[in-house]
């Protein structure tokens, strides 16, 4: 990625997965749980000396919704579009970093707990569980071990880099820290809502195919969900009865096969060029382009 020696039917799912991560960590989830203690000790003026303190007591019920709410994260994903997801969960986070700022500014101690709270909540269902989740949605087989290697090692650096940088960071801002994490969520918004594609629904073949392009926008550039496809029973039946219109008796098999493949042939280039031009056309149908195999067994 960084000589440039991406392919570019690669270059646009590499660069999405690994700002994903980037910007997971850059939320500032990690400044929240490695520090949540110190941040709060902070709001409540805590005695360090009494143990358990307030402060770890809240510190560790933040840590038991969190759990809570990554299992709600895996009910909302079967219901809700990951862009969408992602969208809620980086724009909720910069709202509460504001919120987090502006409580330690003013000294609102219950303000600032509870942004902590929602903080962690948002991030669970969203920025949490979805970036680990999107090479397998969006890369060729080939492909994606890589990618998933790559995912990672850019989020365990930069989780390491977060722990090391909040303390003097922290120390050097003060009561103005979460603005800088903030300025990432937003721009974590703008980013999501510009390159990431919906995957929700969709078959991996049908977002590799639209998005194999090089690093582009998305928007316009939409794959049909599942549901929008015919099942294999209609299948058959529009090829049944665009090959033989009004024949009683049955054709031989070998003009039947050339009449399918025409009938294939032809979807399949209709809608290739509306995908191409951003559009739907109104089809429902959309054959899997290089899938002979697959088109067999459905005819």
């Amino acid at each position: 990625l960084i000589k440039g020696d991406t392919p570019d039917n690669l270059r646009h799912q590499l660069i999405v997965i690994s700002a994903l991560m980037f910007f997971q960590q850059f939320s500032g989830i990690n400044a929240v749980i490695f520090f949540s203690t110190k941040i709060i000790d902070a709001a409540k003026h805590s005695d360090p000396h009494n143990l358990p303190t307030v402060s770890q007591i809240i510190a560790f019920s933040i840590s038991a919704v969190a759990v809570v709410f990554t299992v709600v994260g895996m009910v909302l994903i079967s219901f809700f579009g990951r862009r969408t997801l992602m969208l809620v969960s980086h724009g909720a986070m910069c709202i509460f970093c504001l919120c987090l700022a502006l409580g330690s500014i003013y000294g609102i101690d219950a303000w600032v707990i509870a942004m902590v709270y929602f903080f962690n909540i948002f991030f669970n269902f969203g920025a949490g569980p979805l970036p680990w989740a999107s090479a397998a949605e969006m890369t060729p087989k080939y492909a994606m071990s890589a990618m998933t290697s790559v995912g990672n090692a850019i989020n365990f650096l930069f989780t390491f880099t977060i722990g090391a940088m909040f303390p003097p960071l922290a120390d050097s801002l003060g009561d103005y820290t979460f603005l800088f994490f903030m300025g990432w969520n937003l721009l974590a918004f703008v980013f999501v809502f510009l390159y990431l594609p919906e995957t929700k629904d969709r078959r991996v073949e049908d977002v590799i195919r639209v998005h194999s392009t090089g690093f582009h926008v998305v928007l316009g550039r939409t794959v049909p969900p599942l549901h929008a496809m015919p099942s294999k029973v209609g299948m058959a039946s529009m090829l049944s009865n665009e090959s033989s219109p009004g024949s009683a008796t049955a054709a031989d098999p070998s003009e039947q096969g050339e009449k399918n493949q025409i009938v294939l042939e032809k979807y399949t280039s209709e809608q290739s060029s509306n995908v191409a031009a951003g559009e739907d056309g109104g089809l429902e149908f959309q054959a899997p382009r290089h899938h002979p195999d697959s088109i067999k067994e459905i005819a």
